[in-house]
């Protein structure tokens, strides 16, 4: 897929999720897997008084979110292995990530960590409706060669929140094709 098309859909999306979450005015947000910063620089427009931090495993991406978001922090680091204290955000975000990380329970239980008590994640990601649809997409995975792709569907997130101390607050659709859904999880 061409280079524009990417940003473009990637733009469109983020587009939806700042639409369809609720960001309060102020407080300390984190974003896994922030790439460029592309998501936080339609975040900071909308809500300029909020504390941004990113992470990424790309030295690349990480130095590009610098340049361009003076206005945030950002650290070339693992979701796996957060630098940050304990309680120290109050909300993090997580949009098209998952499907990446190759011990997903391990960085629920660092975001659960890091999120202040009833803290918010936004989970936005691929998340198959049909068993055979998930193992499709687990064949096919992505070219990257830092992901490790695994598609999890509700029933599987539900299985590994659940004991970490998240509850799912709500799960939205944000499209069909690719099936693209947000889901709300608290810090219980």
């Amino acid at each position: 897929m061409p280079q524009f098309l990417k940003n473009w859909i990637r733009s469109h999306r983020h587009k939806k999720i700042i639409k369809t979450i609720e960001i309060p005015n102020q407080g300390s947000a984190l974003d896994l897997s922030c790439s460029g910063g592309q998501f936080f620089k339609k975040v900071h427009v909308v809500k300029p008084d909020l504390k941004l931090f990113g992470i990424d495993v790309s030295n690349d991406d990480i130095e590009k979110a610098k340049r361009e978001l003076p206005f945030a922090s950002f650290n070339l680091e693992s979701a796996e292995k957060l630098s940050f204290q304990n309680e120290t955000f109050d909300f993090a975000f997580s949009t098209m990530s998952l499907h990446h990380y190759e011990n997903s329970q391990k960085v629920f239980k660092e975001i659960y960590r890091v999120l202040k008590i009833n803290g918010i994640l936004y989970l936005t990601d691929l998340i198959p409706k049909h068993k055979l649809t998930q193992k499709l997409w687990n064949l096919y995975r992505c070219p990257e060669p830092y992901h490790f792709e695994a598609y999890y569907s509700i029933s599987d997130l539900a299985t590994i929140l659940k004991p970490i101390g998240f509850s799912i607050v709500y799960n939205k659709k944000i499209s069909l094709i690719p099936r693209v859904r947000i889901l709300k999880l608290k810090k219980d």
